[in-house]
Parts: structure tokens; sequence; C-alpha cells
């Protein structure tokens, strides 16, 4: 199997357990949509009818939640090992230097999927595909801010090649996996990459200065990030805060439940909410802590949610944060669990 054309089918990422709710945000972006192949749980090629005209323009007004990437396929083709391989891949991508715009900075990003082995390294794919498009273009290339992209998804034997706007693709990141180099001796808590990840999907920044509110902190992953933008942090948790946080200037830890809190007179320019509790119970918690916003400040809330249902709890828990907050974004993010993650401003 190998052709190159104009794409009528792209590969989405999503969750493994958010399949049925990324296709289901697919369909009603693009009438028709069905999906073709998995290509590994979370990962299915899909039949969409002109993407960049159906899913880019619907995205643009509403993004979705649950997919986390999605690519056009403008090529297939097998994928070999060795030489004849990248030089097949070679060959099937020149037609699709046509589609890259010289001025703009590009990457290639490759991802290898199901079960392997698979007949070639990542690196090698990337080096040659980069190196080919940059002799035929002359454009930038720009692993870490490109506008577009040549996506290539494979199995051990299939690769699908595709070129898009990052706009479509709704990451900068293969997949939609985002990755964070861990910090040995600084990190305390793996949730620290949601909120970082947050900031990075909706486009948004940290105020450096002012006060935080950090709800269920311990043990203190968030409060760390927050306090490193500057902010002074009020960590709330009945629970011990890691060590590392006891003595750091600009953090104080209140001990005890969100429910008893009251900060009286002090507001705050950033609310944030990664609480162990259900999406809705969690939701009324940040509704009462609206008023503790600075106008125009910003809120971040994870909801937790059952295996059953998730689309129905995460309509519902949006439309209770919207009689509090405008909703800037809402999206299960690559470092979430069966959570998604939501960023919030303040109304007044």
């Amino acid at each position: 199997m190998e052709n190159t054309h104009t794409a009528d089918h792209v590969i989405l990422s999503a969750a493994p357990a958010s399949e049925a709710a990324a296709v289901a945000e697919v369909r009603r972006a693009a009438a028709g949509a069905e999906v073709v192949r998995r290509l590994e749980p979370g990962t299915l090629l899909v039949a969409v009818t002109d993407p960049m005209q159906t899913l880019l323009p619907a995205w643009q007004h509403a993004p979705p939640i649950w997919v986390r990437h999605v690519h056009p396929v403008h090529a297939v083709a097998p994928l070999l090992g060795g030489e004849p391989g990248l030089s097949r891949l070679e060959d099937v991508a020149r037609p699709l230097a046509a589609r890259l715009d010289a001025d703009l900075p590009f990457s290639v990003q490759s991802r290898l999927v199901g079960a392997g082995p698979w007949p070639l390294a990542r690196f090698d794919i990337n080096q040659r595909l980069a190196a080919l498009l940059q002799t035929l273009t002359g454009a930038p290339l720009d692993v870490r801010a490109p506008a577009q992209v040549l996506s290539l998804t494979a199995t051990a034997e299939r690769a699908y090649l595709g070129i898009s706007p990052v706009g479509l693709n709704l990451s900068t990141w293969s997949g939609g996996q985002m990755r964070f180099a861990r910090e040995e001796g600084e990190q305390i808590s793996r949730s620290e990459f949601k909120l970082l990840e947050a900031l990075d999907v909706f486009k948004l920044e940290l105020p450096t200065r002012g006060a935080a509110l950090d709800l269920g902190a311990a043990p203190g992953g968030w409060t760390r990030i927050l306090r490193l933008h500057g902010l002074d942090v009020v960590a709330l948790d009945p629970a011990d805060l890691d060590g590392r946080l006891l003595n750091m200037p600009g953090v104080r830890h209140v001990r005890g439940l969100v429910q008893n809190f009251d900060p009286g007179t002090q507001r705050f320019v950033v609310i944030t909410n990664d609480l162990r509790m259900d999406a809705l119970a969690s939701v009324q918690v940040m509704t009462r802590a609206a008023a503790w916003l600075q106008g125009g400040g910003l809120g971040f809330i994870t909801l937790k949610l059952p295996e059953q249902h998730a689309e129905i709890l995460v309509a519902r828990a949006l439309k209770g944060l919207e009689a509090a907050y405008r909703v800037l974004g809402a999206r299960q993010l690559f470092h979430n669990r069966q959570e998604v993650t939501v960023a919030l401003t303040g109304k007044r």
C-alpha cells in the first residue's frame, strides 16, 4: 500500500480510555468521520473528508477536550529497514514538500506505535526527512516552535505521513505527548507536569507578582511551580507539604480543609485546584473560590473522572464553572490520568 494524495484520513491521538469520546468530537466537527484502523490503543486512523476545511475551522472555534493530537495523511508507504527504508521514505516525502510554506519554520515529528519491532529509529527518520525538506524548500527547521509539521506515524509495517499547520495538529508535540525533563532533587511530584502542560496548551502565562492559592496543595508540586514564577503561595491542605517547601520564603502552609477556609480580605491572582475529590464537588469548591480571585486572575482545576460517563460529567462540570468563571479551555492533557484540566479566568 503506497500513495500520495489530498488528505481524506487523519491519525487521531487520545488517551486509550477516551477513544470513543475523541472520535465523537471528530464526528461533530466532520460529519461522516469513521474509524478505519486502530494502530494502538488511543491511536486511530480515521476517515475524514478534507480535515483542513472541517476540523481546523471547527476546532479554532471550539477546541476539543479529548483529542490530544491529529495529523492528516497525505501519503502511506511500507516501512522498511536500513538505507532502503530511509530512501523509500524520502521518495514518498518528496512530493509533499510543495505543501510546506518556505517562509515558516517547520519540524519533522515521527512516532512509532503498536507492538514493534520497528525497522527504523525515530531519530534517523527525523534527521533524514528534515534534511530533505530543507534542501527542497529552504524552510527553516525549528523543532521547538514550528509553525508547520511533517508528521509521520508508523507501525512496524506501514508509515502514514502528512503536512499540516500546528493549528490543525492541536499540539507541537508528536501525538500530543508533551515531555518535560525531570529536575533531579528539585521536582516534588509528577503533578507539576500537569500545570506546566496546561500553561503551554492553553497558551497562558502565570503572573510574576501577587499571591496564589493552591487548594489541595500536598505534597506541593503546584506550589513549587507557582513559587518559581515569583508568586507568594498560600498552600492549603491538612496533609504535610514536602520538606523542601517548609522553609521556602513566600510559601505559607495553611493546614486545614478547603471547606473551612476563609481568606478574609486577601485576594489572589491565581487559584489552583488539584483536589482529590469528585469532579462536581471540586467544582463547588472552585465556584466558592471565585470570590477570592482578583479581576483578570487565572484559575486551574483538575476534574477527577470516573471510568464511565466521563463526557457527561465534564459537560456538567463545565456548566457549573461557567456560572462563576469564563472558561479559557478544557483538555485531557498528556499528563492527566483519568482527568481533564480546565483553565479559567474571573468574570469580574
